[in-house]
Formats: structure tokens, C-alpha cells, sequence
């Protein structure tokens, strides 16, 4: 006999964050020194240029 209670078997799925969550602000700073090294390395792609150019104008 289970001990589940009167949903035997059926999981309940948590409830839903009333607002957004903000990730970036609670990830961890490895997470945060990763990333900036990441922009340093990665080149920028030919669509990052154009934008930055429009927004320049």
C-alpha cells in the first residue's frame, strides 16, 4: 500500500515563478568570468558588425 496520499502515483509539477526569473544576476561568478573570456576569444560575427555600425550612425 502506498503513503503517496489521494494522488497515488501522480507527480505535481511545481508552480510557475510569478515574475521573470533573472538568471544572469544569481549565476555563479565562474559563470560570469567564463563568459567575459568567451567574448574576448570569440570574433565577432559579420551581423555583430553591422549592427553596431547602424547603431553608431
Amino acid at each position: 500500500m502506498s503513503t503517496l496520499g489521494s494522488n497515488d502515483g501522480i507527480l505535481q509539477a511545481p508552480e510557475a515563478p510569478k515574475e521573470p526569473v533573472k538568471t544572469r544576476e544569481m549565476a555563479s561568478d565562474g559563470y560570469h568570468r567564463a563568459l567575459a573570456a568567451h567574448r574576448q576569444a570569440a570574433p565577432p560575427s559579420p551581423a555583430d558588425l553591422a549592427i553596431t555600425e547602424a547603431v553608431e550612425r
